[in-house]
């Protein structure tokens, strides 16, 4: 476009981190300071930023686009357990390492409940799917019709839909538990130990609802094991008794609250909709199409994981995670594996995704209502 004497009216900025993998503290955090720093807040008219490995692909005999308008929020719940050491031929009823697996399984047995709402993410991509897909079974086709006004329709739907448990895991708060370490030799009580809960958090929800809850889960067998507890800074327990043991529960390595939701529908839908219209007219033309042909169909995403969006919330309230990348090319991409020996991606994928970048730069610069 340089090349061919292109001169934007708009202001395009490319930003380029190298640390995501990392949490992008130097990188995306850096890359979002300076341009808040040099254009101001809410300057941008919208940020696409990379998002779920989809970007297009058949889904129920149609080809699908998935934008991410939004994001889960996360955090990693450490719980430490500490208590008296000593020889393990004269051992107590519970270890340091027993008292903390029970909280943990008591944290595993009492899940976030998932469920599928009218204003959630998910909810509009079912739509989505009811409207365009070709080849939907019929009956789930009249059912996500009837679950916009029947709730028992909602509910027969819900249970359909979480059998997938991708789809479920999208729809609610997760929990996992990741890490785990305590004791040093056989012969030793151990004296300390500790987990980390990795939480995955509902757009709906929040980092304090999460610490809140996983508080008063445990709090029952901390009292049951007579150990002191410290929830995120803040003493639980009475302070003036003494204890056998104690509990801690922090924030391992810093939390992420749920991400702004860029709208779809309405007057500020305007940015939804030219990035919309763009990758129609990208995928029609790349196939000599014209746009009344059955091309392809636009719906709101929501990648499962985190991007480095979350250091750009103060700059646009219209964010999208989207690559334009044909996965239907690129199965060998999956297949391959991510992040191993010899990632890769087809050469006319590639070939698409500049296309359609170049389209989302032209129109937004002849577009005078975005």
């Amino acid at each position: 476009m340089l090349e061919k004497g292109f001169k934007p009216e708009r202001t395009v900025v490319l930003a380029f981190g190298y640390d995501e993998e990392a949490r992008g503290h130097y990188g995306a955090k850096q890359l979002g300071i300076k341009m808040e720093e040099v254009y101001g807040q809410g300057a941008f008219a919208f940020i696409v930023d990379e998002g779920a490995p989809e970007g297009f692909s058949d889904i129920y005999g149609t080809s699908f686009a998935l934008p991410g308008i939004a994001e889960k929020g996360g955090i990693d719940v450490r719980i430490d357990v500490a208590s008296p050491g000593g020889h393990s031929s004269v051992p107590p009823p519970h270890t340091t390492i027993g008292m903390l697996s029970k909280l943990v399984v008591e944290i595993e047995d009492h899940p976030y409940e998932a469920e599928l709402t009218r204003d959630s993410v998910l909810y509009s991509l079912l739509q989505c799917h009811a409207a365009h897909g070709s080849s939907i079974e019929p009956r789930l086709r009249r059912l996500i019709h009837r679950s916009s006004h029947s709730n028992h329709a909602l509910h027969k739907l819900q249970e359909v839909v979480f059998e997938e448990p991708t789809s479920k895991a999208l729809a609610g708060t997760t929990t996992a538990v990741d890490l785990v370490s305590g004791g040093v030799k056989t012969n030793a009580l151990p004296e300390q130990a500790y987990a980390v809960v990795n939480h995955r958090i509902d757009t709906k929800s929040s980092v304090e609802e999460v610490t809140r809850r996983d508080t008063h889960t445990i709090k029952k067998w901390v009292e049951k094991f007579n150990l002191s507890l410290n929830a995120f800074g803040e003493e639980v327990t009475d302070s003036s008794k003494a204890y056998y043991g104690s509990v801690v529960l922090s924030d391992a390595f810093g939390n992420l609250a749920p991400a702004p939701v860029t709208p779809t529908s309405g007057d500020e839908a305007k940015p939804y909709e030219l990035l919309s219209g763009t990758i129609r007219g990208t995928f029609a033309a790349f196939r000599g199409q014209s746009l009344e042909e059955r091309g392809i169909a636009v719906a709101p995403g929501m990648p499962s994981g985190n991007t480095d969006t979350r250091y750009y919330w103060g700059l646009s309230d219209h964010i999208f995670r989207y690559n334009h990348q044909n996965m239907k090319l690129s199965k060998s991409l999956l297949a391959n594996g991510i992040h191993t020996v010899n990632e890769k991606i087809e050469v006319e994928a590639l070939y698409e995704m500049i296309w359609f970048f170049s389209a989302l730069i032209l129109n937004t610069d002849e577009a005078t209502s975005v």
